[in-house]
Order: structure tokens, then C-alpha cells, then sequence
């Protein structure tokens, strides 16, 4: 019997239940429960409305900004494929770089250039980006100033605010210079056909879709040139994603009774962020708590 793509996403599911309870002992998982019945649930709710607001949020982003290339999604629709792509995101490393294909293979039915939804998820992620960056850099100097903190403290909030303003400059000239992703793309084009060859994998690849792509990708980013202002509503609805999911964080932390300054969840925010971006461990099994301890 065939498996739908919804059955085989069930199963993956199941699956990393049942490998998150046997790693983690019966005992340490009583214990959690344990705490569970000590928690203020009020502040549980809260989280759990500011968590479907920030996938409301993501969802409106990738809305508005499909507008700009002349299409029209089902709202309810785009929600589905967010929630079910952060849900990929916790299973398969790493955050974020399954977003694409995912989006790009459930809107072929409406007819959407592959380049132009890696571009829509591109766009929303630096939109968020740029809060990001904002916030820390607020956060960043708040805590430098009215804050005493260890040298090794103050070394690594530099670092992070270095990497963070690279990143962004890196993507910036990214979407001036049409050729360099080409580039890029074909030299990891280059290093994907050796591997298949050094591990005997009968598969070839589309160079013609590849050029497709990018060609699609650049387009898109000529719409949204010509379109800047519409990029507002997509900015704000980024604040509200960015802000929602750090008032999340904040409510569990106060659902245990723990007061925690927001400049430290900011900054421990957006550092395990980047962890969950290039680590090569499922950021669902431990990578966030790690990060954030």
C-alpha cells in the first residue's frame, strides 16, 4: 500500500516521539511531569496563543510577499505548510534549510516558480533577520552598559554581534550581485556530483533547473525592487513574529516562577538561533535546550 505524504509525515513523527522518550529515562521523564504540576498555567496559555500568533505572523509575511509576484495562496493554506515546516525543522538538520524545498514542492499545485518561493521564504527569514539583528543590537549594548558582565561574556556578545552584521552584509550583496549565487550554487553542484560518484549514488544533476532556478530567484528579486514599499507590512508582521516567539519564551520562563531580564533572552534567543542553523544535529533533539543553558 502506497503511503500518502501525509501518512509518511505521521510516521516520522511517531517515530521521533518514541526516540525522544527512549533516550531520555522513564525516571528523568516522571520527573519532568513532576515539575509540570508545579507550573503557573496561565502564563502556559499565554504561550501557547503568542506561539500560533508568531505562525500567523509567518504566515502573513509569506502572503504578502507571494502579492509582489502577482499570486494568491489560501491563508489557511499557508498556515498548514508553516506549522509543518517549523514541525520539519525540529526533525531534520538544519533549521530553516528544509523550509524551501518543503514550500516549493506543496505550492506546485498553484503554479509557483520553484525561484520565486525560495525567494518568499528567503525574503521573510531576512526580514526577521533584520529585526533580529535590531533587537540584539539593542539588547546587545543594554546589557554592555547597565549590565556587569564576565570578559568572556562581553567577548562572545561581540562575536555574535560581528557574525550577525556579516551574515547580513553577506546576503545583502548576495541579492546585488546575480552572478556570485550562480556561482555558488554551481560549486556545490560540483561538490554534490563527486560525492554521488565516491559513494557509487546512480543520480545526476538538472544543470538547466538549477539555471532555471537562479534565473526565477533573480526575477523575483527585481519584482520586490520595484515594490519596496510594499515590503512594510511584511517588516511589521516580522516584528510582531520576532517579538511573540521572545514573549513565549519569556511567559514559560515565568510559568516556573523564574524572572529573567528580556536583554539576556533576546541575546540567548537569536545565539541559539544561529546554532540551530548550522549545526548538523536535528535542532528537536536537544539543540535549543543546550543552546539556551
Amino acid at each position: 500500500m502506497k503511503l500518502t505524504k501525509f501518512q509518511k509525515f505521521t510516521i516520522i513523527i511517531i517515530l521521533a516521539i518514541i526516540t525522544a522518550l527512549i533516550i531520555t529515562k522513564f525516571s528523568e521523564l516522571m520527573e519532568i511531569i513532576h515539575i509540570l504540576k508545579k507550573t503557573n498555567w496561565v502564563f502556559i496559555v499565554i504561550a501557547l496563543m503568542l506561539q500560533s500568533l508568531t505562525y500567523l505572523a509567518l504566515a502573513g509575511i509569506y502572503s504578502h510577499l507571494l502579492k509582489i509576484f502577482d499570486h494568491r495562496v489560501s491563508f489557511k493554506k499557508l498556515c498548514k505548510l508553516v506549522v509543518t515546516s517549523t514541525l520539519l525543522n525540529q526533525i531534520f538538520p538544519s533549521a530553516g534549510l528544509v523550509s524551501i524545498p518543503f514550500m516549493t514542492s506543496s505550492l506546485k499545485k498553484d503554479k509557483i516558480d520553484k525561484g520565486k518561493t525560495a525567494l518568499t521564504v528567503a525574503v521573510g527569514t531576512m526580514l526577521i533577520g533584520t529585526i533580529f539583528l535590531t533587537c540584539l543590537a539593542i539588547s546587545v549594548t543594554y546589557l554592555l552598559v547597565a549590565v556587569d558582565l564576565s570578559g568572556q561574556q562581553k567577548n562572545v556578545l561581540s562575536i555574535l554581534l560581528i557574525l550577525t552584521v556579516c551574515a547580513g552584509g553577506f546576503l545583502y550583496y548576495l541579492s546585488k550581485n546575480h552572478s556570485l549565487l550562480g556561482k555558488i550554487i554551481a560549486l556545490v553542484s560540483k561538490a554534490l556530483t563527486k560525492l554521488y560518484k565516491f559513494f557509487k549514488i546512480k543520480k545526476s544533476l538538472d544543470t538547466a533547473k538549477i539555471s532555471l532556478f537562479v534565473e526565477e530567484f533573480y526575477l523575483g528579486v527585481d519584482a520586490i525592487k520595484k515594490n519596496k514599499t510594499k515590503l512594510l507590512v511584511p517588516l511589521l508582521l516580522a516584528a510582531v513574529f520576532f517579538l511573540s516567539d521572545i514573549l513565549t519564551l519569556y511567559c514559560i520562563f515565568l510559568s516556573f516562577g523564574l524572572k529573567v531580564k528580556l536583554g539576556f533572552i533576546v541575546v540567548s534567543f537569536v545565539l541559539t538561533d544561529v546554532v540551530g542553523f548550522i549545526v548538523a544535529v536535528p535542532t528537536g533533539l536537544g539543540v535549543f535546550e543546550v543552546s539556551m543553558a
